[in-house]
């Protein structure tokens, strides 16, 4: 009868091992996809950004995961007008550059970083109207989309 306790007692405890190793590495995978998706700046397209933005409250993680949430449902808006397409491809190219400057930029010192993330924080916030904007199927000031696709924020 001892035995049989003994042998049940190292099954319960092997079956709660191979529990905690499965949990495990079913976390390690998530987080893994939770990583990538996160250094996603629209479907498709991945920044090589620092492993901290996902949650990061650095000035450029901040800025780069605005650029995300403004793409993304753009990228997924459903029509096909001419006008949200090219418009839609014209900011993604824009917003790919500037997110790839905001991960340089993170590399510099703050008191050379500053005057051009306050220039980044303007541009997010017309990328944020211009986006919403066409995702909801309104009609664009002249200008409006030009103050996104061609006044980069770095080259001021």
């Amino acid at each position: 009868m001892g035995i049989l306790v003994l042998g049940a007692i190292v099954l319960v405890v092997a079956g709660v091992a191979v529990a905690v190793v499965a949990l495990l590495l079913m976390l390690r995978r998530s987080s893994r996809a939770q990583l990538q998706q996160s250094t996603q700046l629209y479907p498709g397209r991945s920044i090589e950004a620092p492993e901290g933005w996902a949650l990061g409250h650095s000035p450029e993680a901040r800025l780069f995961r605005r650029i995300r949430d403004a793409l993304t449902p753009l990228h997924n808006a459903p029509g096909t007008d001419i006008s949200l397409i090219d418009g839609r491809v014209q900011i993604e190219l824009a917003a790919d550059d500037v997110a790839q400057r905001l991960v340089a930029l993170s590399a510099v010192d703050r008191s050379v970083a500053e005057p051009v993330l306050a220039r980044a924080e303007w541009w997010v916030g017309a990328l944020e109207s211009v986006t919403g904007r066409l995702i909801l199927g309104q009609r664009l000031e002249v200008g409006e989309l030009e103050q996104v696709t061609k006044q980069n924020p770095f080259s001021g």
